[in-house]
């Protein structure tokens, strides 16, 4: 958007894996099997300096909010909704002109986990690391008056 940064939108999703969780019910503990509803989107901000080089630097933050659930056919579930970050930095190296390939390692922290069963924030944040295929006109050489 404005030389090296650039501002946009993001969303994923995911509604695996399904986790089983020890629960007592009618006053027996049972294992209750649940489908994970986890979903996310908002604003990424993003610095690729020299992006003109052949191999160059990338970073970025995405900050956004969203919902997270415990889907279960027998029973009633709670669902929280999330506020979350991922910083990463990495490296992009343009294969040619129209296209682009990263990779990147950052780690995506969650808040607001409270209401599913036996699961806190710390079991939705980790570690990320995303190899990326970028597409199109980039505008890494365009000359502008």
């Amino acid at each position: 958007v404005l030389d090296d940064f650039f501002i946009g939108g993001y969303g994923m999703g995911t509604d695996q894996p399904d986790v089983t969780l020890s629960q007592e019910i009618d006053g027996e503990i049972r294992d209750i099997t649940y489908n994970i509803r986890f979903k996310h989107g908002g604003l990424w901000f993003g610095y690729t300096p020299k992006q003109y080089k052949m191999g160059h630097l990338y970073t970025s933050l995405k900050v956004g909010w969203g919902r997270a659930q415990l889907l279960n056919e027998d029973f009633d579930t709670g669902r929280d909704r999330i506020f979350v970050l991922t910083p990463e930095v990495g490296a992009e190296i343009n294969l040619t002109g129209w296209f682009k390939l990263g990779f990147t390692a950052g780690y995506r922290w969650v808040n607001g986990i409270s209401q599913l069963k036996t699961l806190d924030d710390s079991d939705f944040s980790s570690p990320t690391g995303v190899i990326t295929f970028r597409f199109g006109g980039f505008g890494d050489g365009w000359e502008w008056d």
